[in-house]
């Protein structure tokens, strides 16, 4: 049996690939899937793009960074699909207008961030402008933490705001700690999954016909996960996470009903037509568009024209079957 070897962090985007291996749907295909969950950016990123992992679940500004300064060696990795449960929300220790007014007394804002290779300062940088807090009267300070102490450093005020994603977003207002400043999206575009699963181009190249597969795997899965009748099998599947929420609060994030619903979105995956790709280019200028809003001071090129070895990233190169 092939094996198929697969590092995330904890989220909500893992799931379809969950659903998948608990219903034994990869294993039905003659495949071993293998889902390892990283403690770090950093560690996915390394076991990646360096190590033993066959794909990874990340943010595509991550695929890019990594790109980016490995630009006279190609990265032997694709972003193949989009993988979008909740989307992301920039959150703080209160309320917008509150936290805006205390982070103006205090004159400093310590935002967290969760790996040098994850650009995620623009968004921070524009809700501070948004909200009329200028760098001269406020002081950014960005401070590395690691994803899974989020929760527990701001509720300590080690820092006062960070970028996060589902269910995190969810657990923090749980515990009064946290609220969604502002939704990171990007209209019309995989841009608002903020998640991509990326694939090594060897593992696509030796394996016929696995990436339409995994496609069809994928869309399955969201339909199967869509359907509320599979609520209670759900909620087991995610019970190893350990998410500190209850039964309805967890289903509510990916179904319109129930408590927390509003943050639910479905997964998107998009069929490719023939050989086509799963993500438009519209979706990667969007990834291109975060990169740059990100990297502005540093040479990320220009932003108003999305450079071929950027699209090359999420340009699919499989065997035909």
């Amino acid at each position: 049996m092939k094996k198929f070897q697969i590092g995330y962090i904890s989220s909500l985007a893992a799931t379809p690939l969950l659903v998948c291996k608990h219903l034994g749907w990869f294993q039905q295909r003659g495949w071993q899937l293998g889902l390892t969950r990283q403690v770090g950016w950093r560690s996915l990123a390394n076991r990646l793009f360096y190590g033993e992992l066959d794909g990874g679940i990340m943010h595509p500004s991550m695929l890019i960074a990594m790109a980016a300064g490995r630009r006279s060696e190609q990265l032997n990795c694709r972003g193949c699909f989009g993988m979008s449960y909740g989307g992301m929300a920039l959150v703080g220790r209160s309320s917008t207008q509150s936290f805006a007014e205390q982070c103006r007394r205090k004159g400093e804002l310590r935002f967290g961030t969760f790996s040098p290779d994850f650009p995620d300062s623009c968004v921070i940088e524009h809700w501070m402008r948004d909200n009329g807090l200028s760098i001269q009267e406020v002081k950014l300070v960005t401070v590395p933490i690691p994803v899974t102490q989020s929760i527990s450093l701001i509720k300590e005020g080690f820092v006062d705001a960070y970028l996060s994603y589902q269910p995190w977003i969810q657990i923090a207002r749980k515990h009064g700690i946290g609220e969604a400043l502002t939704r990171v999206s990007d209209e019309g575009t995989q841009a608002g999954a903020t998640r991509i699963l990326a694939i090594k181009n060897d593992f696509l190249r030796t394996n016929d016909g696995f990436y339409a597969e995994i496609s069809g795997l994928l869309n399955r899965a969201a339909e199967w996960i869509a359907d509320p009748d599979n609520g209670e099998t759900l909620l087991e599947i995610l019970r190893p996470e350990s998410w500190e929420l209850d039964d309805e609060q967890l289903l509510g994030l990916f179904h319109p009903v129930g408590v927390g619903g509003e943050d639910g979105v479905r997964c998107r995956f998009q069929r490719p037509e023939g050989d086509g790709p799963a993500l438009t280019i519209e979706d990667v200028e969007a990834f291109w568009r975060f990169f740059c809003a990100s990297t502005q001071n540093k040479s990320s090129g220009d932003a108003h024209s999305l450079p071929n070895w950027a699209a090359d990233l999420f340009r699919v190169q499989t065997c035909r079957v």
